[in-house]
């Protein structure tokens, strides 16, 4: 390939036509281009330039659908791409009729007709720009739900799937039956008779259930919720909180009926935190991936800093492990900046943990001490490990919790101070540039719990489950390392401290991509 080839493509993006490409860039779109797979896998590290070198890929087709998983990486595209329309969900668009409510909110149906509807309501009119747009944005749920529900945002030349690994968990999310432990209660819904899938008359009873049982009890819900509607006319404080119960309501019969034509022995029930009831498949099957997803474009993109083997993205998404083709991109960051530390202190098992885990607070508190003027960021991946770690009582360490995961977050980059980040649940989605981390420790091997149903179901149910089981590890160790490295002149320290991290990197190098490894500093 002669350097410069795709120079026309990345001409259609004003803030980089004059930018040269990053190493490894051009390669990965002639990648695209010349693939004659349905789905490209693109591995590339943090900060190598994924999304442009997505978008111009996509520019070299009629038109392309970019899709990410949160509002903040939505506007991190539309400020480096404001060429890209954005769409996002009702509730992000203020009623033209009613500024107190969001479009989400609106009440326009068979009962009500809204004067603002199509010609003038705000969500609507932005729908209709972006759906006549040649790119597009779009966050995963709302495109499923377009797709799926409504029919619109179908029929992409190519989609650019951000954060790959995830659409697994993402498309999972949006198939499975869940029903809330408020609806639960409040309509009195029976377990099924049986509650695994082996029991003699197992699948039959559970569609029994899901058919007859609770379809009734949701069917007259929503009748009634209709009448309430009806019934509330103008008071608005009332029909919105009628609308959000009769939403969910819908979402729940939507989904029994893709839990009735799909369910077989490899579908799950399990009774949630506080009542709920969950109904999923131990590995979504082919049909329902294509379905739900595939079909929706003639081309798939996907991207992320780490992937699985192509037999566990095989698995996890219905296809043949030959349907992807795969790139691995370089890091063009140095090694220097970008080391990765094995000082294993402790061997922290389930069996281990309450022996081992003082190590690990003793060396944490080293090597926080060790750096009294630099930010950092520490995994631990269990709030155990997090509170014994605040114990230490260094007032440079701060913490959250499930409610202020987001407002801390801001806070400890904001602060000028030398904060230390400590927590369970920061390996991904977080953007820590230059002095916001200098240093990453990582305290213990983030492997899923197996008392989850759905986890040990995978691990030994299959032949491919242990596979995958280190393979999520992995995956998240990696993501986790690179938090703190987002440019080429940035920099920042890993230091992993688990014996359990070096075991599965020295026995499944398969799994880690090669930048990664390269990094490791004994």
């Amino acid at each position: 390939m002669i350097p410069g080839t795709y120079n026309h493509l990345k001409a259609n993006f004003g803030k980089f036509k004059d930018r040269d490409w990053r190493e490894h860039q051009e390669s990965a779109v002639d990648f695209i281009l010349q693939s004659k797979k349905k789905i490209v896998v693109i591995t590339a590290p943090t900060g190598s330039g994924k999304s442009l070198l997505s978008v111009c890929a996509g520019a070299n087709y009629s038109g392309f659908t970019y899709l990410v998983s949160s509002k903040a990486l939505q506007g991190q595209i539309q400020n480096d791409f404001p060429e890209v329309a954005v769409m996002k969900g009702r509730s992000n668009y203020e009623c033209g009729y009613n500024h107190n409510m969001n479009c989400d909110e609106c009440m326009h149906g068979s009962l009500f007709q809204c004067e603002l509807y199509k010609d003038n309501c705000p969500y609507e009119i932005q729908k209709r720009k972006v759906l006549g747009s040649k790119y597009r944005l779009l966050n995963y749920s709302y495109y499923l739900s377009e797709c799926n529900y409504v029919g619109k945002f179908s029929g992409s030349q190519i989609v650019l799937a951000d954060e790959g690994d995830m659409l697994e968990s993402l498309l999972a999310d949006f198939i499975n039956l869940s029903i809330s432990p408020r609806i639960v209660k409040k309509l009195q819904i029976p377990k099924p008779k049986f509650i695994t899938a082996e029991a003699k008359d197992g699948i039959s009873s559970w569609i029994s259930w899901a058919d007859k049982t609770v379809r009734n009890k949701i069917e007259n819900y929503i009748n009634r919720l209709n009448a309430q509607i009806a019934d509330a006319r103008e008071d608005a404080s009332d029909l919105n909180s009628i609308k959000r119960e009769l939403k969910q309501a819908e979402s729940v019969k939507y989904r029994l009926d893709i839990f009735v034509a799909n369910v077989d022995k490899d579908w799950l029930f399990e009774e949630t935190y506080k009542g709920g009831y969950s109904c999923k498949p131990t590995w979504i099957p082919e049909k329902l991936s294509e379905y739900f997803f595939f079909r929706h474009a003639r081309k798939h993109v996907l991207l992320s800093a780490t992937f699985p083997p192509p037999s566990i993205m095989g698995k996890l998404l219905g296809r043949m492990p030959g349907d992807f083709d795969y790139f691995e991109s370089k890091s063009t960051f140095p090694i220097k900046n970008r080391p990765i530390k094995i000082s294993a202190v402790a061997d922290l098992t389930y069996k281990t943990f309450d022996v081992e885990a003082p190590k690990t607070v003793r060396a944490v508190k080293g090597l926080v001490d060790e750096r009294p003027d630099k930010k950092g960021l520490i995994h631990t991946i269990s709030y155990k490990l997090t509170e014994m770690i605040m114990n230490i009582g260094n007032p440079r360490l701060v913490t959250h919790n499930t409610s202020n995961r987001e407002e801390i977050l801001n806070m400890f980059k904001n602060s000028e101070l030398p904060l230390v980040l400590v927590s369970p649940s920061m390996e991904r989605g977080v953007d820590l540039k230059d002095d916001e981390a200098r240093f990453i420790i990582f305290c213990k091997a983030p492997f899923l719990s197996l008392a989850d149903k759905l986890t040990k179901s995978r691990v030994y149910g299959s032949n491919i489950g242990s596979l995958w089981y280190r393979s999520q590890c992995a995956q998240a160790i990696v993501q986790g390392c690179g938090r703190g490295v987002r440019h080429k002149n940035d920099f920042c320290e890993s230091i992993i401290l688990d014996k359990q991290i070096v075991k599965l990197m020295a026995d499944n190098r398969s799994l880690f991509p090669t930048y990664f490894l390269s990094a490791i500093e004994i």
